[in-house]
């Protein structure tokens, strides 16, 4: 199937018949889903032998040799639906000159759509002859009396085109509808509607009719407008088949959106090592280097698919170099899409000054749903024939596009359901509850917020022409999260890199990326030695879990975590700290603590805690971290861990290593186990600047301390020193 969405696939009859071309089309018992071409020998008997045929690496298919196939024809296994297989016999050299094998000679075929036909749903059979009928949905576009023109364009595809009857294209200067019979229209439930007072204008042709939205629908809902042959209207919701597995979400942000949609993420089932293998194989002949000592696996600690040395590799060992026009990005994708560039970038102040972010999901929520479309229509790609080096435009837009498709595949089957931003959008109470007393979820819940106002965007300024013919919420959550959580920043700015972004994230890596100045290619270098078997990790940056869940959507085992964090907004009462030792206007203020690392909110609020003569800065800090301390540690299922770490202390003071005194540490499913890992982090980091403020005010031995915070407690010190003298207390400050 080409890329055309008016091309219609020939769809198996119930029986094995043979065509006017001797070829079959039948079925078979099915084990995968890509198109398989095999050359049958010469010692064959037709209708008698059986041959075995790969159809994937597990899988083998025993297909009988058909009556019309001769030695050294070659037979072409084509997946169809319901797990059967079309197979088609393509003649050999024995077989040149016989009959049978005339030249294709294209067909065509002309229909009229029934009265009784609803576009969008009757199912249509054409009979084309030889035996063979094309079963096709009627186009949504289509009105009785109209004709549907089939052509054949290859012996396995067809193309269908919409001829209106003159009688379906009348609508009058009023807008009123002159067809004799009533016509449909869908459309979606914009936001922003009042239902059953506001009325839409619907596209009808070349004209417009007027219709009320029905009450019980909301935004994203789609409307079925019947369009009466006097220009009146009824609208009524169309119910969704897949609505019992949609989750309706709250998601409440700093956008002033609609606070339910309906929402699906597409994950399609295969085998993702295979999907790689295939990327990697043609990004090889597209002009990609990637080491054959690597591939896609799993190895402790993280346990979770990335990429493993299956040979020993050197430092300084070049594992994998991809060049620039295979890149995702947001340059290559204005390059092949420049006016929905155009169009993104005159959003402005509506997307808050984001186009490029903007474009760059947009893009590639367009490239998702053209694979997801491909995929179930069986659409597979064929052998790639190269170039092996483009020489022009055309050539590497090619590339191009041919890697891209491998990788939204491999995309496609990627699963986010363990991610912060779905797992707030799917069960709010519940995610809200597991983290509890973290403020994390709110921020989820405002970054979920964030992408449906962007998608509402989007759908509202956006031609519909230029997001292609499905533009879908959960498609759009896809690509934002594939790229919150792989996108690299080089010197073409954003930029999702095939292969490359399969690295699994430590802190303390074996492998470092890098860009090449001449090339713009992107590299991966060992920079220490590795056995068989070992993991391949490169560092996103030294981000504790709390971060690295807010972006990536993952966590460290606690004993990897190089730093922890804790987020504090004001709330703005009387008893918050926040409001008790700074300005009024600081009062719903957010502040940011790191174990080893003065962020700029914390100085900020230190040296206004000099404005307010409630108390001095170390008092704030100090009521701030026993009052958010306290809340962790009436937190039930966070008691194991906080008994661990004071058994950890009791051995050896300046020691974290609570997980050696805790049995059952992560047992549970993975949001559970993300919730634990972000919590004790928050709670450390809480403990660390505790500790500073008592050995400010000599309740404390530094010798006492946690030795991981070591580094902000010495900064932390001295800037106290500073603010007890009345000046103000900066990073530059001797």
């Amino acid at each position: 199937m080409g890329q055309n969405s008016d091309a219609w696939a020939m769809e198996n009859p119930s029986t094995t018949t043979a065509d006017k071309d001797g070829d079959i089309v039948g079925k078979a018992d099915a084990g995968g889903r890509e198109r398989v071409t095999i050359q049958l020998p010469k010692s064959i008997e037709p209708g008698v032998t059986e041959v075995e045929v790969d159809i994937s690496d597990t899988t083998k298919l025993q297909v009988k040799v058909p009556e019309q196939a001769r030695p050294e024809d070659k037979l072409v296994l084509s997946p169809r639906p319901q797990g059967e297989w079309a197979i088609r016999i393509l003649r050999g050299a024995s077989a040149a000159s016989a009959e049978a094998d005339e030249k294709w000679v294209p067909r065509e075929m002309t229909i009229i759509v029934p009265e009784n036909c609803q576009a969008g749903k009757t199912r249509l059979s054409v009979d084309v002859g030889g035996g063979e009928k094309l079963v096709v949905t009627a186009p949504e576009s289509a009105r009785p009396g109209d004709e549907l023109i089939f052509t054949e364009t290859s012996p396995e595809e067809w193309n269908c085109k919409l001829k209106q009857s003159s009688s379906s294209k009348k609508i009058d200067a009023n807008g009123k509808a002159k067809a004799p019979l009533p016509c449909e229209v869908k459309c979606a439930v914009p936001p922003n509607v009042t239902p059953g007072t506001t009325k839409l204008r619907i596209a009808v042709g070349d004209a417009s009719v007027l219709a009320k939205v029905p009450e019980g629908v909301e935004a994203g809902d789609v409307l079925s407008v019947v369009v009466q042959t006097d220009g009146s209207t009824v609208a009524k919701r169309v119910p969704d088949p897949k609505e019992k597995d949609k989750t309706v979400l709250s998601a409440d942000g700093s956008s002033n959106m609609a606070t339910a949609h309906k929402i699906t993420m597409t994950r399609i089932s295969s085998n993702a090592d295979t999907l790689f293998d295939r990327l990697v194989q043609e990004a090889r002949l597209g002009g990609a280097f990637v080491s054959e000592k690597i591939k896609r696996g799993c190895a402790p600690p993280l346990n979770i698919p990335g990429m493993v040395a299956i040979d020993h590799i050197k430092a300084d060992e070049e594992l994998v170099r991809v060049p620039p026009l295979m890149f995702f990005s947001t340059e290559r994708c204005s390059q092949l899409d420049p006016e929905l560039l155009k169009a993104i970038s005159m959003l402005d102040t509506k997307v808050r000054g984001r186009q490029v972010e903007t474009f760059h999901a947009v893009a590639l929520t367009k490239l998702l749903h053209e694979e997801e479309a491909r995929h179930i229509n069986g659409d597979f790609l064929g052998e790639f024939e190269g170039p092996w080096r483009p020489t022009n435009d055309k050539e590497k837009e090619a590339i191009t596009r041919r890697i891209w498709s491998r990788y939204a595949v491999g995309l496609l089957a990627e699963n986010f359901d363990s991610h912060p931003y779905w797992q707030y959008m799917s069960n709010q109470q519940e995610f809200v509850a597991g983290l509890a007393p973290s403020a994390e979820s709110e921020y989820m819940g405002a970054m979920a917020g964030d992408v449906i106002a962007m998608y509402e965007c989007i759908k509202k300024y956006v031609p519909e022409s230029l997001l292609g013919p499905k533009f879908e919420l959960g498609t759009f959550l896809q690509a934002r999260l594939t790229i919150l959580s792989r996108v690299f920043q080089g010197t073409a700015g954003s930029c999702m890199v095939p292969i490359n972004d399969c690295f699994n994230h430590t802190g303390d890596p074996g492998v470092i990326w890098s860009w090449d100045d001449t090339t713009g290619d992107m590299v991966m270098t060992a920079i220490s030695d590795h056995s068989p078997g070992e993991e391949l990790l490169i560092s996103y940056g030294r981000r504790s879990n709390v971060l690295l869940y807010r972006t990536y959507g993952f966590t460290l085992p606690v004993e990897m975590e190089p730093d922890w964090t804790f987020f504090s907004r004001g709330s703005g009462t009387s008893d918050d700290p926040f409001t008790k030792y700074l300005p009024a206007d600081l009062s719903t203020f957010c502040v940011h603590l790191e174990a080893k690392l003065v962020q700029g909110s914390l100085l900020k609020v230190l040296n206004q805690c000099q404005n307010k003569k409630e108390g001095a800065p170390e008092d704030f800090l100090e009521e701030l971290c026993r009052k958010s301390l306290k809340r962790y540690e009436e937190q039930d299922n966070l008691q194991k861990a906080v008994d661990a770490l004071r058994k950890a202390r009791e051995v050896q003071p300046t020691s974290h290593d609570w997980w050696q005194y805790c049995e059952n540490l992560e047992v549970g499913n993975i949001s559970e186990i993300n919730a634990l890992r972000v919590k004790m982090s928050e709670y450390l980091c809480l403990v660390a600047h505790l500790e500073i403020v008592q050995v400010f005010k000599g309740l404390k031995e530094e010798e006492q301390c946690l030795a991981l915070a070591a580094p902000v407690r010495k900064v932390l010190l001295d800037g106290f020193r500073i603010l007890k003298t009345g000046a103000c207390f900066d990073l530059n400050t001797n």
